[in-house]
């Protein structure tokens, strides 16, 4: 999943304006999971990388709502989404 960001300039990298989200729980049985995320630039170019692990509660509201996911991550890491 991609998000349009208002424009984040990273440090010696360039600017930021999308973040990719890929989310993963890891088996049916474990309550927890991970949100891997990337900044990128407008060519689509990683600039910045990381995780973002889900407790058993942000697992349980998550449900099926990549908005949720979403919102979760542009707050983590204090960004908005471009409108």
């Amino acid at each position: 999943m991609n998000t349009q960001i208002k424009p984040l300039e990273i440090p010696l990298k360039g600017t930021a304006t999308q973040i990719f989200i890929r989310t993963s729980t890891e088996g049916i049985y474990n309550t927890t999971g991970m949100i891997y995320w990337q900044a990128l630039n407008e060519e689509g170019k990683e600039l910045a990388s990381g995780n973002i692990p889900l407790t058993v509660e942000e697992v349980a509201a998550w449900g099926d709502s990549m908005e949720y996911i979403e919102n979760l991550v542009l707050d983590r890491l204090n960004l908005t989404k471009k409108q």
